[in-house]
C-alpha cells in the first residue's frame, strides 16, 4: 500500500497536536502572570489609599506621620516587579490572541482528522479496486473450467443413487459468486448467477460428455 498521503495527514496533525499543547501551555503562562499582575497592582493600590489615609489623618491631628512601613512596603513591590505588572494590558491582550489561536487550532484538527481518515479510506479504496480487478479475471479465467465441471456433475448424476456422492466443491463456487455478485456489484460472469440448467454452454458439455459414454456403451438414449 501506498501510505504516502496518510503519513503526510498524521504528521500535520501531530505539529497541529503539538500547536496546541504549547498554546494550552502559554495561556496558562500567561494567565499565572495576569493574577500575579492583578494581586501585585491590588497590594499597591491598597498601600498607597493606607499612605494617603495616614498623612491626612496626621494633617489632621497637627503630627508628624509615620508611614515608613508603607513606604518600604511599596518600595519592595517595585523591586520585585517585573515589566508586564506595570501594564496590565499587555498580558490581557496577549490572552486574549493566544485564546484565540488556540480556537483556531482545534477547528483545524478537526479537518486534519477528517482529512487522516480520507486519506485511509483513499487508500483502502485503491486497495479494494486492484483486488476486485483481479477477482474478475480469475474469475473470467475459470468461466470455462467452471461450465464444464458443471456439466460433469449433471452427467455424473445418471451414475449416482445416493444423493450424498453428489455434492461438490463447485456448488460451493456458485453460491460464492452469487452472494459475491450480490454484494460488489462486479463483472462476475452472469451464468455464474443464476441456475446453470438452461445454459447452452453447459448443455454443449453435456451432450458431448454424453456421447462419449455413448460410444463405449455406458450410456444408452431412450428411444
Amino acid at each position: 500500500m501506498n501510505l504516502t498521503k496518510v503519513k503526510t495527514a498524521i504528521r500535520e496533525l501531530e505539529q497541529n497536536e503539538q500547536a496546541i499543547a504549547k498554546t494550552k501551555a502559554d495561556i496558562g503562562r500567561i494567565q499565572n502572570s495576569l493574577e500575579a499582575a492583578r494581586s501585585h497592582a491590588e497590594r499597591v493600590q491598597e498601600l498607597q489609599t493606607r499612605r494617603s489615609d495616614a498623612l491626612a489623618d496626621a494633617l489632621i491631628d497637627s503630627r508628624q506621620p509615620d508611614v515608613s512601613k508603607i513606604d518600604d512596603e511599596l518600595r519592595q513591590l517595585e523591586r520585585s516587579s517585573k515589566a508586564e505588572f506595570k501594564d496590565l494590558d499587555v498580558p490581557t491582550a496577549a490572552l486574549a490572541k493566544l485564546n484565540q489561536r488556540l480556537l483556531d487550532l482545534e477547528a483545524a484538527e478537526a479537518a486534519l482528522r477528517m482529512g487522516k481518515d480520507q486519506a485511509c479510506r483513499e487508500v483502502i479504496n485503491v486497495e479494494i479496486g486492484e483486488i476486485e480487478q483481479e477477482i474478475d479475471k480469475c474469475i473470467a479465467t475459470l468461466n470455462g473450467h467452471v461450465l464444464r465441471c458443471v456439466a460433469f456433475t449433471k452427467v455424473k448424476r445418471q451414475f449416482v443413487s445416493d444423493n450424498r456422492d453428489n455434492r461438490h466443491a463447485i456448488d460451493g463456487f456458485l453460491v460464492g459468486a452469487r452472494l459475491d455478485a450480490s454484494v460488489r456489484k462486479s463483472s462476475v460472469p452472469a451464468e455464474f448467477t443464476y441456475p446453470l440448467a438452461g445454459n447452452k454452454t453447459v448443455q454443449a458439455h453435456c451432450e458431448s460428455l454424453t456421447e462419449e459414454f455413448e460410444k463405449v456403451g455406458a450410456i444408452k438414449r431412450r428411444s
